[in-house]
């Protein structure tokens, strides 16, 4: 798991109050927390940001794509990546 890696969300393991993913979502690692778990952004399924929110996920709630090639720093909002503007 790195910067820029595509995954499917497949669900929060705990109770969550306030849920920015649905289970089936495609996502984008932006970056990492203090505790070493990934920052996420809703992706569609070209790997386009869809949402400028990120969340924090467990790995456990992510399937990695690794056949997906990296989303480059370009394509992923600031301050985690370069993209400006409207992300669709």
């Amino acid at each position: 798991m790195q910067y820029g890696s595509r995954a499917v969300f497949t669900g929060y393991s705990d109770q969550c109050s306030d849920p920015m993913f649905a289970p089936g979502n495609f996502v984008v690692i932006a970056g990492f927390d203090e505790d070493g778990m990934p920052l996420c952004f809703q992706t569609d399924e070209t790997g386009r940001n869809v949402w400028w929110q990120s969340q924090t996920l467990f790995p456990e709630e992510l399937i990695l794509l690794n056949y997906a090639p990296p989303i480059s720093r370009s394509r992923i909002p600031v301050p985690y990546g370069d993209l400006v503007g409207k992300p669709w």
